[in-house]
């Protein structure tokens, strides 16, 4: 989004909709969507729930104000990007995420302390390992997600990846959700039923995202499974479920 502002103005009329959970990452944005959220809590204390996540693309703290940083990213992806066709690297070929790598356990932990800090809280709703498995944690790593839960500070640990990385999983020992795109629901439902479930990619391609589509999906999900949409318009809101 362009400034400031206008983050503030749509996270206004998220909240007073009614709903009360973001979805961020250590790697949005650049590494500013953390901070820019934090901002807003700083004046707006206890109106989200808050789930972010660690791991998929390295990202440092940025130095560099919002007041610059936002309208230069919006005008670059308005101007530059489409007329490129530039494209993230995830939604290319999957077979790049798809490979089994190591997550290191100090860059982790830094990486999840400075969430904390960017957010300007103590506490998360959840915590996801971003395009991970547990297979790709040293018992080290694993062991610090599980006391971050023990101590409270995460309320809920999981998986956030693309569902056939997903799937390639032994064990899900520890964790709570698991984060993929909805077109695997079914299928991830039957093999993890013990998780909760949030599904992104419902809204993709929807201008009006209280369609009937979204209504066949909410009703196709269980009690405790989610739908991940994101939005710069408010007049998307009416989703109210």
């Amino acid at each position: 989004m362009r400034s400031f502002y206008d983050i503030k103005k749509l996270l206004n009329a998220v909240r007073d909709t009614g709903i009360n959970e973001l979805d961020t990452a250590r790697g949005y944005g650049g590494g500013y969507c953390e901070y820019v959220i934090g901002q807003y809590l700083s004046k707006e204390q206890g109106a989200f729930k808050i789930n972010t996540k660690v791991g998929f693309g390295k990202v440092r703290l940025r130095r560099l104000p919002i007041r610059l940083v936002l309208p230069a990213k919006f005008y670059f992806k308005k101007y530059i990007v489409k007329s490129k066709h530039i494209k993230n690297e995830s939604q290319l070929d999957p077979v790049p995420i798809m490979k089994i790598e190591r997550l290191d356990f100090e860059y982790m932990k830094n990486s999840i302390e400075l969430s904390f800090k960017l957010l300007g809280t103590d506490y998360l709703n959840a915590l996801f390992i971003h395009e991970l498995i547990p297979e790709e944690l040293d018992n080290r790593s694993l062991d610090f997600l599980f006391e971050l839960k023990r101590q409270g500070r995460v309320n809920c640990l999981g998986i956030g990846a693309d569902a056939r990385k997903v799937r390639l999983t032994n064990t899900l020992e520890g964790f709570d959700i698991c984060q993929y795109q909805y077109s695997h629901y079914q299928e991830m439902k039957l093999q993890f039923p013990q998780l909760s479930h949030n599904c992104f990619g419902v809204l993709s391609g929807v201008r009006n995202p209280s369609g009937n589509n979204v209504d066949l999906a909410l009703s196709a999900l269980g009690n405790e499974d989610k739908i991940v949409f994101n939005t710069s318009k408010i007049h998307h809101l009416p989703l109210r479920r």
